[in-house]
């Protein structure tokens, strides 16, 4: 993994920036020509933002899964009452970040050059990921 992530030619070849800004690119849709530029922009991801603002109901985040249930429950209630009291497992939570922290022989799976090149493609989707996770507090003190 280390010498893909530290070897520009292979994440280029590897399109390794557009599937690390994946969600980004998603939420960012097909409209406006931002969200069709290789590789995306800030613009892309303000797009992405402002249709989460704006044009979606609701994001929840994976790990905060049983506090995304319960607001989907509020929002939703006749569709949705009652889901979060049923046991959801959370099989692969966090399973992207015990890889990356995840220990063999003493040393970290990914050196802290390719923790930083990995970091650096995934800019958009970290900010992203933030932005949600704001947006996700945010509604939590609104409705529980």
């Amino acid at each position: 993994m280390d010498e893909c992530l530290t070897n520009s030619t292979c994440a280029e070849a590897n399109e390794l920036q557009r599937w690390c800004n994946i969600q980004t690119e998603m939420l960012c849709g097909t409209v406006e020509k931002e969200c069709m530029e290789t590789p995306l922009s800030k613009k892309a991801l303000e797009v992405a933002k402002r249709n989460i603002k704006d044009e979606l109901l609701f994001v929840g985040i994976t790990e905060r899964m049983d506090e995304s249930v319960s607001i989907l429950e509020k929002i939703l209630p006749t569709y949705l009452e009652g889901v979060s009291d049923v046991d959801i497992v959370h099989k692969n939570v966090g399973e992207a970040r015990r890889i990356v922290r995840q220990k063999g022989n003493g040393k970290e799976v990914l050196s802290k050059e390719a923790k930083k090149v990995l970091k650096d493609i995934c800019s958009l989707d970290l900010e992203l990921y933030e932005y949600v996770d704001k947006m996700l507090t945010q509604r939590v003190k609104e409705c529980m």
